[in-house]
């Protein structure tokens, strides 16, 4: 059974994280998340210290959490996939609209920031992205030697593949009208318009 101190901890991490994705880093008080998790300030920082430390605690589990969950649950995929490339990407598209729908905040969270937090954009671009370039080129590269897909460079297939997936989530924290399941409807209306551009 979880120590109390650790429930408190994982209560604060979980009001931190809604008010963040709500609010961005700047227009987020310790005072209102301790309000909501319905500790004390000085509880607040008895863990965590400041704000900013608890921001990167959560920036950090999010990244390691995007980062396994990317690599674990793709390879299975390909392990279990004897379909064609279509019905691989595909599995892992409803994959990550899972993924996404399960974690909305904190991939929210990560995109607001990194737009201007270019420490957690370095982190995205060299420990994120090898990790899931890394699962995803082999789906591609058995593709081309089976003659389902057209020979382009992986990197372009893959990153294509991604921005297919990402553009539809960025627009989503932005537009006002794109709720979950209109994201998921986008998501694979990209995906369907995407293969079509690169299949034999």
């Amino acid at each position: 059974m979880a120590k109390k101190s650790q429930l408190t901890q994982e209560k604060i991490i979980r009001f931190a994280l809604k008010t963040f994705s709500n609010k961005g880093y700047d227009g987020t008080s310790t005072k209102e998340i301790a309000s909501l998790s319905q500790v004390s300030e000085g509880t607040l920082f008895k863990y965590f210290k400041s704000k900013e430390n608890l921001f990167k605690l959560i920036l950090g589990q999010l990244v390691e959490l995007y980062k396994k969950k990317s690599k674990e649950e793709v390879e299975s995929i390909i392990k279990d996939q004897s379909s064609n490339t279509y019905e691989t990407l595909k599995a892992v598209l409803e994959n990550r609209i899972d993924f996404l729908d399960k974690n909305n905040l904190a991939i929210k969270i990560m995109h607001q920031e990194a737009l201007i937090n270019d420490q957690l954009k370095i982190i995205l671009q060299h420990e994120v992205w090898p990790t899931v370039k890394d699962a995803i080129d082999p789906i591609f590269e058995e593709a081309i030697i089976r003659k389902e897909i057209k020979d382009l460079p992986i990197d372009y297939l893959t990153s294509q593949f991604l921005t297919t997936m990402a553009s539809p989530v960025i627009a989503s924290f932005m537009v006002p009208d794109i709720d979950h399941m209109k994201r998921r409807e986008i998501m694979r209306q990209h995906f369907e318009l995407f293969y079509q551009t690169i299949k034999l």
